[in-house]
């Protein structure tokens, strides 16, 4: 039995190895992160530090990505932790186990008339496609904003708070999602839910449902009687949409 004896001191062997190759490429782990996500988020992003874990792989604290035309970031996340290899990270090959995202915050908000503070994500089109895939996502308390000071009638702050959200790669190479998250808008005492199930391939074929419970209708008044001459000036909604297709040619059922 001497070589359960040996084990112990294999793995310390292993976490010093690891530790050192560590403290080598985090150093330029940081300054590449920042220059490819700025290039294919289109933003200025920057990262607070870059950690190695020794059980769990790399960790990303303080992200944030800024068009330059905003004052403040569309996209803030606390920590983001990865399980990969820091080698497969900055020769951009390999498989990306599992991707927990802590605290995301995205901010949509127009500017001017024509001017968001997003970046025009149309223009990644012609980009190669990354190698790294991750085979799990995680979101843990997450928040969206959308504010539109130019719409008519005008909109005030809708928030999407305490996302939750679990994808996973199927054998299948497609992604399978759940999500749920509370929406409130200008008028809301109370929230309503949303919660989203489905599956999207890596062609971007998409089926999937989307539920929204116990929102009040008061806030869509105005669009909806614009829209179709219906006033809905009280009561919540409860709705199912489904989704099927690509992004091409999609169709909702209501």
């Amino acid at each position: 039995m001497k070589i359960l004896r040996v084990v112990p001191i294999v793995l310390l062997i292993v976490m010093i190895v690891a530790g050192v190759a560590a403290a080598i490429l985090i150093p330029q782990l940081k300054p590449m992160l920042e220059k490819e996500l700025s290039a294919a988020l289109s933003s200025e992003v920057t990262v607070s530090a870059v950690r190695w874990l020794p059980m769990t792989g790399t960790r990303v604290d303080g992200f944030s990505a800024r068009v330059p035309a905003a004052a403040s970031a569309w996209l803030k996340v606390s920590s983001i932790e990865a399980q990969v290899a820091l080698w497969s990270l900055l020769f951009r090959q390999g498989v990306v186990a599992d991707v927990v995202v802590v605290q995301p915050e995205i901010l949509v908000e127009r500017l001017t008339s024509i001017d968001w503070n997003v970046p025009k994500f149309e223009t990644l089109s012609g980009r190669p496609e990354r190698k790294i895939l991750p085979t799990r996502l995680v979101i843990r308390d997450g928040k969206a904003m959308y504010r539109d000071a130019f719409a008519q009638p005008p909109i005030g702050t809708w928030q999407l708070n305490d996302i939750q959200a679990d994808v996973r790669l199927t054998s299948a190479l497609a992604y399978r999602y759940t999500a749920t998250a509370s929406l409130q808008g200008p008028m809301d005492p109370a929230p309503g839910r949303v919660q989203v199930e489905g599956q999207t391939n890596l062609k971007e074929e998409t089926e999937a449902t989307v539920s929204i419970s116990d929102l009040d209708v008061r806030q869509l008044n105005a669009y909806v009687k614009e829209a179709v001459g219906v006033d809905c000036s009280g009561g919540k909604l409860n709705t199912m949409v489904e989704v099927d297709g690509d992004p091409h040619l999609m169709t909702a059922r209501v």
